[in-house]
């Protein structure tokens, strides 16, 4: 799965720089222009900083948002994948045993690795708990959808420093926030794929 924090913190990068020579620029014109001139310096200057920078924030945009939309259909492909229903019986049966063994219960448990509902049934079924409980999918789900705004609200914040970027932007610039959901999902994904 991409790194979206990578094409985050590049694009943070990128208009940090685009930033500095925009204020540079400002500078010598308030200090070479005045009145209509020094406007109209002032806008050549804005112009050229956006001509810059909302292309990148939209491809870097474009970039995440199919990372994220590629993380959800990875979910849906990993819940909606096919069990072997020679699995689906034998974990019928096992249930309804009397006095199932652990030993058993693993046993049969075990078959069911690389599926997620396969997983679910056996856990179910046979009332497995503990280190064999998965992730629930709508609470990955859910982490995607929280992190959805504070990448747009990143990527529509004007600054990305300590003193003038909100909470948001610093926490999914940070990368903790962002890599711990990305993790999670991947995790899940090639457990079950």
């Amino acid at each position: 799965m991409l790194n979206i924090h990578d094409t985050l913190t590049n694009y943070a990068s990128a208009y940090q720089g685009a930033l500095t020579i925009k204020k540079e620029a400002e500078k010598v014109a308030g200090e070479k222009y005045i009145g209509i001139a020094y406007a109209e310096e002032m806008g050549k200057i804005k112009d050229a900083f956006h001509a810059v920078i909302d292309p990148l924030r939209d491809t870097s945009m474009k970039i995440v948002q199919k990372a994220i939309t590629d993380a959800r259909k990875d979910i849906q492909d990993v819940v909606s994948k096919p069990m072997d229903t020679d699995l689906a019986h034998t974990i019928d049966i096992v249930s309804k045993l009397p006095n199932v063994t652990l030993t058993e219960k693993e046993s049969v448990f075990e078959r069911c690795a690389g599926n997620y509902i396969a997983t679910r049934l056996c856990i179910d079924a046979l009332k497995l708990e503990g280190e064999h409980l998965p992730p629930k999918v709508d609470e990955i789900l859910k982490s995607l959808d929280l992190l959805e705004p504070a990448i747009n609200t990143f990527f529509n914040s004007s600054a990305f420093d300590n003193m003038n970027a909100s909470y948001m932007t610093l926490l999914v610039l940070n990368g903790s926030y962002t890599n711990s959901i990305i993790s999670e999902v991947t995790v899940f994904v090639d457990t079950y794929k």
